[in-house]
């Protein structure tokens, strides 16, 4: 089903930096959100401003990553998330995560959930995709098990 909301030019822009310079462009996350005219996905500016004073006082982007999932407001975040295997490689993949908290407004979720299709099209190199109702949903663990069956830390924390 179109839902008629087209994905904003700097959400691609926005997405294809992060994939290409990974954490070296500064960014861990990715908010997007409906515009208030329910016509495009766009960034959340605002996020960007609350990433920032997070960033300086939180150094676990994991826990950053928990602190950016609002119960007041469905979202789709793109996180940044490094881990190592049991090789000790140490790796950077983007995960896709649907945030759809059930005290989010109604429309707003709707709006969101039929946008998903097509922004997984656009957003090509997702390693993992999540749809999250609340912060049970999510852990280390989880994460870990989504990334491969060789993760042992995640953010640097072991799972």
């Amino acid at each position: 089903m179109d839902s008629g909301i087209r994905i904003h030019d700097s959400v691609i822009n926005t997405f294809s930096e992060m994939k290409l310079l990974s954490t070296k462009s500064g960014r861990k996350f990715l908010r997007l959100c409906i515009s208030e005219d329910g016509k495009h996905v766009i960034e959340d500016l605002q996020f960007d401003i609350q990433q920032e004073k997070c960033e300086d006082k939180c150094e676990d982007h994991f826990l950053n990553f928990l602190k950016h999932l609002r119960n007041d407001s469905a979202c789709v975040l793109i996180y940044d998330v490094s881990y190592e295997t049991k090789n000790s490689l140490i790796k950077e993949d983007l995960v896709f995560v649907q945030w759809c908290p059930d005290q989010a407004p109604r429309k707003e979720r709707m709006q969101l959930t039929t946008t998903i299709r097509l922004l997984k099209e656009k957003l090509d190199g997702i390693k993992a995709s999540f749809q999250l109702n609340s912060r049970d949903d999510i852990s280390r663990v989880i994460l870990a098990e989504k990334l491969g069956p060789d993760v042992v830390k995640v953010e640097g924390v072991a799972v």
